[in-house]
């Protein structure tokens, strides 16, 4: 390759470059607000499912823990001896 042949290619890479980043950079400040408005938005977004999310588990956490108090039972007490009914006979 000729020193020729390395400049247009550096000129071409370099040319590239720079039009691909003007390209996707915002080009005004206005653009550039609502770009961070829209990431703030789906930022915010995020985090209110997240938070929806996390009050639907603890409240089906609630649910589970309440309906398995209703299945135990309420007291355990050891089985009573078996004690004989005493009859008395009046004739």
């Amino acid at each position: 390759m000729s020193f020729k042949e390395t400049a247009l290619i550096g000129a071409t890479v370099v040319g590239l470059a720079v039009g691909v980043n003007q390209l996707l950079a915002p080009s005004t400040p206005e653009e550039s607000r609502q770009n961070q408005q829209q990431q703030q938005v789906e930022n915010l977004s995020d985090a209110d499912e997240n938070n929806k999310q996390r009050m639907r588990d603890e409240g089906n956490d609630h649910v589970d823990a309440e309906n398995d108090q209703k299945v135990r039972s309420g007291e355990r007490r050891p089985p009573e001896p078996y004690r004989p009914k005493i009859r008395i006979r009046l004739s």
